[in-house]
């Protein structure tokens, strides 16, 4: 039995936020937030010995935009101080790093700028959130593409049809931890409607998106990223190109709630090259004092491209688990978290690791500003 501590504190200046955490001030150009995190975290049968047994880790990060809907500029970085060296292994461990993120340094985390020339169109170049949609299972929202993309879509906000979409992106050496090498090619198209009523009060919407990733030069990665992909002389036996597809219901009723689904499929690889992320939510944090969320994922070593993926899970890809998390509003501006993950390493080398469950607990506080 092992019990792992970890204490996180994180500030982000963020320009937008669905979710109404952003400060605007119509009249000037340039939009600003303040995001903090404040993480406690406990870890039983942790996976290998090299997992630090307590850590704490503090991340800031400011970003700033300026401009318009027509032309905006934005800027923002990364830094972070952690108790472990996270890039510094001992000699017998594996060369797999689990974190996205170095615990001992600072990074340029975005610096882009996103034309409109038309209401339709949207063009950006620099590193930027990624635009496609794709949950965590494909890609860690804290990893930021880094090359161009353009959008168009089409939204009328009423009707059946209420919103289209298409994205086109190229991006190279997009990892927090390898900004040279893997190229990134992605084609998403996303649809929206409306299923049932739409009021001010009561709406209901279906969104749905398929989206093709093609990674290249992955060949020169640092050897680090491999993670859990299948090896071959010591360099990834197959190639990625993934086909995601994925569908959400989302209603904002007296009780919000939405459900998704995601699957995917390495169509280079033979054999254990599927994915499947399920998600429930209950409650809306900027509508509603209470947020419950479960989800749960089972993703095949080679169904993506392991550096790429969510690292919450302790393994990039072949695992199976379940989160579950409660939520609470406690005050304008701060929420409250609960979060409990189950998860096993489905595909481990190791036979007997196979059926060894982890379980994790993390209590947070966000607050922004």
């Amino acid at each position: 039995m092992k019990t792992t501590y970890c204490l996180v504190l994180s500030a982000l200046l963020v320009t937008s936020s669905a979710s109404g955490q952003t400060y605007q001030r119509q009249s000037e150009p340039y939009a600003f937030t303040v995001d903090t995190l404040a993480r406690y975290e406990w870890n039983e049968e942790a996976p290998d010995e090299y997992v630090e047994a307590r850590r704490w880790l503090l991340r800031l990060r400011p970003k700033i935009e300026l401009g318009g809907p027509s032309l905006a500029l934005g800027i923002g970085a990364e830094f972070n101080h952690g108790s472990d060296k996270n890039t510094e292994l001992p000699d017998d461990a594996p060369r797999l790093l689990r974190d996205n993120y170095d615990s001992r340094a600072g990074r340029l985390d975005l610096a882009y700028i996103r034309i409109r020339p038309m209401t339709w169109i949207e063009i950006q170049g620099g590193r930027f959130p990624m635009p496609g949609e794709l949950t965590e299972m494909v890609w860690d929202p804290d990893l930021r593409p880094q090359g161009a993309a353009i959008s168009v879509s089409q939204s009328d906000g009423s009707g059946t049809w209420s919103r289209t979409g298409l994205t086109l992106l190229w991006a190279r050496g997009s990892h927090a931890l390898d900004h040279k090498h893997g190229d990134l090619l992605l084609a998403s198209a996303r649809l929206g409607m409306h299923p049932g009523p739409y009021t001010q009060r009561q709406r209901t919407e279906l969104g749905l998106a398929g989206t093709f990733l093609q990674f290249s030069r992955l060949e020169d990665l640092d050897q680090r990223l491999y993670r859990q992909n299948s090896l071959q002389n010591g360099k990834l036996e197959s190639r990625y190109r993934v086909i995601d597809v994925s569908g959400a219901l989302k209603s904002s009723a007296d009780v919000p709630l939405s459900l998704s689904v995601d699957y995917c499929w390495n169509i280079e690889a033979e054999e254990k090259n599927r994915g499947l992320w399920l998600s429930f939510t209950l409650g809306d944090l900027g509508l509603s004092l209470a947020r419950f969320n479960y989800a749960y994922a089972r993703v095949d070593r080679d169904a993506v491209l392991a550096a790429y993926a969510t690292d919450d899970f302790l393994w990039g890809t072949g695992w199976d688990g379940h989160r579950g998390e409660v939520a609470a509003r406690i005050g304008p501006r701060t929420s409250l978290h609960l979060i409990g993950q189950l998860q096993r390493f489905k595909d481990a080398p190791d036979l007997e690791e196979r059926d060894r469950w982890s379980k994790r607990v993390r209590l947070e506080m966000r607050a922004w500003y």
